[in-house]
């Protein structure tokens, strides 16, 4: 084996198990962010559910009559990442409008959105 592919295939086996161990560790918040906006952190343990306006900021909400159930979503999800261990996470309304979604933020997704 040459040494480019030697270096290759320890720096794919070490980012495997750091992703394998990083699943398994406790976490104490997550960053909850949409794709272009400003982050926000929520507790994991003993969750307050954020202000409505900035539920309505980060999700980009026009009517105030989906605040509240829109805010009850978006703490599911806080709740969800919290339990598979995924610290930054990106949301968005779904296309109804009347649901949230969510994925783990890859690496220059979280870099990004920090500045």
């Amino acid at each position: 084996m040459n040494r480019k592919s030697l270096v290759f295939v320890t720096l794919l086996l070490s980012l495997s198990c750091g992703a394998a161990m990083a699943k398994d560790q406790n976490i104490a918040s997550v960053q909850v962010r949409p794709e272009y906006h400003p982050r926000m952190e929520l507790a994991c343990a003993g969750q307050a559910k954020p202000a409505a306006a900035e539920v309505e900021r980060l999700l980009k909400i026009n009517d105030r009559a989906q605040t509240n159930e829109l805010g009850n979503r978006l703490m599911g999800a806080v709740a969800e990442a919290c339990n598979a261990g995924v610290s930054n996470i990106l949301v968005q309304r779904a296309a109804s409008g009347h649901s949230v979604t969510w994925r783990a933020a890859r690496e220059f997704e979280a870099n990004v959105a920090m500045r």
